[in-house]
């Protein structure tokens, strides 16, 4: 975690030279220009590789991340961009985000995406009611080939992660084939729904595949705003609802 803080201070300071350099920009080409900068691609070609067999492996085609709708706009122009460069005050002030929970400081400093369907419990626990005034965005799996992420399998909401590295930890999601059989799992899920990927960069728009909303009122609204934008954007219900294996995990998480 002190390395994580310790890069996010160094990273900040770096970047604020590197977008005031031109005194005359404004706060949204500021805030590109850092976001830019805290954009890269770090996994090496051996680790690109071994991740490449793995989601191949398990058939993963898409990862899943869920927001409010009135940050998808935001997210199509500037990516997705993990809570503490969100809270960092050149880039709070141009993009305004909604923040969709209320994480603690340990879990600031990443984006958490869930594999091939989303952490229904969490997200049950986190709209309520609200269900339609939410989104969610399906990422292109290229992600973790591409980025450095962590892996978390049997993540708690009120304690830390104890983020696992590298490909062991990747395949760690899909353990304990009992149980996976027992619940009758396709080979594409994790074997406990909470289970999820942390990217500690930006994800640029280009790895938004799809966007889905819950209800139709909000699709036009969304194609409006991101009318410039190659997304697709469309009702479908089919990852806001819960997954096959919903009465084992219910009473048990």
């Amino acid at each position: 975690q002190n390395i994580l803080v310790s890069r996010f201070i160094y990273n900040i300071k770096a970047f604020i030279n590197f977008a005031l350099a031109d005194q005359d920009l404004d706060p949204d080409t500021i805030s590109k220009r850092i976001l830019l900068a805290l954009t890269y691609k770090k996994n090496s070609w051996k680790e690109q590789t071994a991740f490449g067999e793995f989601i191949t492996s398990r058939g993963i085609t898409k990862l899943l991340h869920f927001t409010k709708v009135e940050n998808v706009p935001k997210i199509l122009a500037h990516g997705l961009i993990p809570r503490r460069y969100l809270e960092f005050e050149a880039i709070r002030i141009a993009i305004r985000p909604t923040f969709a929970d209320d994480r603690t400081n340990g879990q600031r400093g990443h984006n958490l995406l869930s594999i091939s369907f989303p952490d229904y419990l969490s997200f049950q626990h986190l709209s309520k009611r609200a269900t339609s005034s939410w989104a969610i965005l399906l990422l292109s799996p290229q992600l973790i080939i591409d980025h450095e992420c962590g892996f978390e399998e049997t993540p708690s909401d009120s304690k830390r992660f104890d983020v696992g590295k590298g490909t062991n930890a990747a395949y760690r999601l899909f353990g304990n084939p009992v149980l996976r059989t027992r619940l009758n799992l396709p080979r594409h899920f994790t074997t406990n729904p909470k289970s999820v990927v942390l990217e500690f960069s930006v994800v640029p728009p280009s790895f938004i595949d799809e966007i889905h909303v819950y209800d139709e009122k909000y699709l036009d609204r969304l194609i409006n705003s991101t009318i410039d934008m190659n997304t697709r954007i469309k009702a479908d219900k089919t990852f806001f609802e819960e997954r096959c294996d919903v009465s084992y995990w219910r009473d048990l998480l």
